[in-house]
C-alpha cells in the first residue's frame, strides 16, 4: 500500500511539473493513469492527451513531450473531444 502511495506522489509531482504544456493549444488534458513503462509493464504514470492535429503532424512542427518526468514514464494518447 505505501508503494502505491509513494507511486502516486511521484506521479502528481510528475503531472505538475508537465502542466505547462496545457498552454499548448493541440494539448487536451493531462491525468494520471495506467501506462506501459519502458519495459512494457503496466505502471501509474501521466498520460498527455492531444488533438488528432496534433497526432496528424510532422513530429519536427510539433510540441516534444518527454518520454519520462523523475522516473514516471509518460505517454501521449489522442484526446480530440468535441461536443456531440
Amino acid at each position: 500500500m505505501e508503494r502505491e502511495q509513494d507511486a502516486w506522489q511521484q506521479a502528481l509531482a510528475a503531472q505538475e511539473k508537465l502542466s505547462a504544456f496545457l498552454e499548448d493549444p493541440e494539448v487536451r488534458l493531462i491525468d494520471i493513469g495506467r501506462v506501459k513503462n519502458a519495459e512494457g509493464k503496466t505502471v501509474l504514470g501521466v498520460r498527455i492527451f492531444v488533438s488528432l492535429a496534433w497526432m496528424q503532424s510532422d513530429p519536427i512542427q510539433r510540441t516534444s513531450f518527454p518520454s519520462e518526468v523523475d522516473s514516471v514514464p509518460v505517454q501521449v494518447l489522442l484526446g480530440d473531444y468535441k461536443p456531440e
